[in-house]
């Protein structure tokens, strides 16, 4: 999916150089590139600590599970986010079945239907670990 919103953003650019843009546009394509830019930080974050347990052989505290599952799913909504503002100011164009933009923007969606994707259920399961209540997810 991040993978996906990085295309998005790079056939959003190379569109929006071909035009003239105002203010807002910059501004909302500064923000896009954040938002992308922090998902992935995020997630490379979680899977290096995950991984340092996994190679010591320990368990992976439920803590950063549940940590890594809230950023999962933040890092889905954050893609969804800045593949949908790329697509609305990106024109008409956008909107035609073969091009990249929107190949961009059903691969992230199709990615973000699946369950392990649900930020619901994750930022959920996440503060229910904050409040020391039971948490019940398969996923974990």
């Amino acid at each position: 999916m991040l993978g996906a919103v990085q295309g998005a953003y790079a056939a959003f650019v190379e569109r929006m150089r071909e035009r003239t843009v105002d203010a807002a546009v910059a501004v909302r394509l500064a923000r896009t590139a954040s938002e992308i830019v922090a998902a992935i930080l995020q997630m490379d974050r979680n899977l290096s600590e995950e991984l340092r347990y996994a190679e010591a052989g320990e368990d992976i505290p439920l803590e950063l599970r549940l940590r890594a599952r809230r950023d999962q799913g933040r890092a889905t909504e954050r893609a969804m986010d800045a593949v949908e503002m790329s697509t609305r100011i990106a024109g008409g164009r956008s909107a035609r079945t073969p091009d990249v933009l929107e190949r961009h923007r059903r691969d992230v969606h199709r990615a973000g239907r699946h369950l392990a994707n649900a930020a619901e259920q994750a930022l959920a399961n996440f503060g229910h670990g904050e409040l020391d209540m039971t948490v019940e997810d398969r996923i974990l």
